[in-house]
């Protein structure tokens, strides 16, 4: 996985970090310490990033870089005139400084085959704001919402509902709920063991759940289904991946031997590629076209859970992005999630000593993950601190010091109490 760096200074509650996103990283902190403010500024680097690599190599955010920021993600006053923020990946450079913002697209080396240059794959950005529970409000859709982060969550979740309809449900596996969407009605439904009831009046921890849960589920397990769109953008990305990796030849095709691989790419775009690249000239076309792994970014998904429904999240979420490309970026105030995550990276170190017959026997099994691939860390007067130690193990914490203050508390009120006979 490439490294990602980033630096953040004097944005809202943030002094100065500087950190190499993981490919897990986890936020904790008090209320406006700047979980979020960090979540925020990491899925607009991402969403920079993309747009760039597959629309627009010469994006323009000279003067929008900030606007835009405050406006989707609600940061109006957080920017001061010495806010600096600057993004680096293998792909993209981006900073913001001075109050304007710059990006550039990376180029390849002049001795680089264009198939060893164009390794971007396209990912899925889902970002889960803590406000997501209007997602169950009946008739949402008929509010007036900004073009903002909330609006963009909930439009994904009203397009792909429609997947789970009575004919097929989605097992919510975390809070033992069955979902589906009626056509007819325009309702949503979750099958409980009270039986059927409108997601509206279901409980808010299921509320909450359920479209983050949908929507994670579709990029991971349902991704083929979705249906391919054309539109103007994707289109721009097509043609713009093929005129890098056309091959230029002017004999006429079909022959004998033909001094190239020819093929029809999704049944419609006619391609002519270098002598025996065809199966590497799709695979990059794919990258380009098709979503290849999700880059998730959630606030709070404790939201509204009982702790062994976060558990049982935390273990999927992470089953989902150790086994494959996916990252994660979460904020949090449950230490249900650090206990989770904290048996997820022990699996990691010591599932290879434990017998295959015994695995099952942790729940966490399949969500196990080596420690160097996730990164925690606490927020403390506007800067962070890891709070792994070198095994990566998570050690003491904020949430650790509120559960001893809250005992300490408990045990000396316990020196008052005289048993009565």
């Amino acid at each position: 996985m490439s490294k990602r760096h980033l630096i953040i200074k004097n944005v809202g509650p943030i002094k100065e970090v500087q950190i190499v996103l993981n490919k897990v990283n986890v936020f904790i902190g008090p209320q406006s310490s700047g979980k979020s403010t960090i979540a925020k500024i990491i899925s607009y680097c991402l969403w920079i990033e993309k747009t760039v690599c597959l629309f627009r190599p010469y994006l323009d955010i000279q003067t929008e870089f900030r606007q835009k920021m405050e406006e989707y993600h609600h940061l109006h006053g957080y920017f001061k005139n010495e806010s600096l923020i600057r993004y680096d990946s293998e792909f993209v450079t981006i900073s913001y400084e001075k109050g304007y913002g710059k990006v550039t697209k990376k180029e390849p080396l002049s001795n680089q085959s264009p198939y060893d240059y164009l390794t971007y794959k396209r990912p899925k950005i889902v970002y889960a704001p803590a406000e997501r529970l209007l997602a169950a409000i009946r008739n949402w859709t008929s509010l007036k919402l900004p073009n903002d982060n909330l609006n963009s969550f909930l439009s994904e979740w009203g397009e792909m509902r429609g997947l789970f309809t009575e004919k097929r449900h989605l097992s919510v596996t975390p809070l033992r709920v069955e979902y589906h969407y009626d056509e007819n009605s325009l309702k949503d439904y979750v099958a409980t063991e009270e039986g059927n009831v409108e997601l509206t009046d279901a409980s808010s921890g299921i509320q909450s759940f359920t479209p983050l849960y949908l929507l994670h589920k579709v990029y991971n397990d349902y991704r083929e289904e979705l249906s391919k769109k054309s539109s103007f953008e994707d289109n721009v990305t097509l043609n713009k991946v093929y005129s890098m990796i056309h091959y230029h030849t002017t004999t006429r095709y079909p022959i004998e031997n033909p001094p190239s691989d020819t093929f029809r790419y999704e049944n419609q775009k006619f391609c002519v590629v270098e002598p025996g690249m065809k199966e590497k000239a799709i695979v990059i076309l794919d990258n380009y076209t098709k979503i290849q792994y999700v880059q998730s970014i959630i606030e709070e998904p404790e939201l509204n859970l009982f702790p062994s429904a976060q558990q049982e999240m935390v273990y999927e979420l992470l089953t989902d992005t150790a086994n494959s490309d996916n990252t994660l970026t979460l904020t949090t105030h449950s230490p249900y999630i650090l206990f989770a995550i904290n048996n997820c990276m022990m699996g990691g170190m010591v599932g290879q000593h434990i017998p295959t017959e015994e695995r099952d026997l942790f729940p966490s099994h399949h969500a196990w993950i080596s420690p160097s691939l996730v990164s925690i860390y606490e927020i403390h007067d506007g800067q962070l601190k890891s709070i792994q130690d070198e095994d990566g193990i998570i050690e003491d914490n904020y949430l650790n010091q509120a559960y001893k203050e809250n005992s300490s508390e408990y045990l000396s009120l316990l020196n008052y109490y005289e048993d009565e006979e």
